[in-house]
């Protein structure tokens, strides 16, 4: 049996004004932080400021796109700054991510996209000729 070291609703209480969310979070720490660095990516630095502006475009894009709550969408990005505003945009919306690693074999990025049932896919030009329509 597990044992409790503690009041039991000590961590509810602390965290009752936390942000429920990755986006919520994010807003969050770029109102308190906003130019401080947030994301390192090579050469690259993204504020919280930055990063959340970026990630609240990608979710503007994809409600454009018709993509909403409980939505799986497919994240088949090269590893960058740029990916994670989207995959921090799908969140914001409320979606859920696949994430399909552009190094993967062709014939196992297929089977992934059709065994998650996605709805909505999220690329880059590089990619769209290894993945199936």
């Amino acid at each position: 049996m597990r044992q409790c070291i503690g009041p039991a609703h000590a961590w509810h209480e602390e965290q009752a004004n936390a942000p429920r969310t990755v986006g919520h979070y994010l807003h969050h720490q770029a109102q308190q932080f906003a130019e401080k660095d947030a994301v390192i990516f090579e050469q690259e630095v993204l504020s919280y400021r930055q990063l959340d502006e970026l990630s609240s475009q990608w979710a503007q894009l994809l409600l454009e796109e018709h993509v909403s709550v409980g939505d799986r969408v497919g994240l088949c990005l090269d590893r960058s700054q740029h990916m994670l505003a989207a995959l921090i945009g799908i969140l914001k919306v409320g979606a859920s991510y696949v994430p399909l690693d552009p190094d993967f074999p062709d014939d196992r990025l297929a089977y992934m996209i059709e065994d998650s049932g996605l709805q909505h896919l999220v690329t880059q030009e590089t990619h769209i000729k290894r993945l199936p329509s």
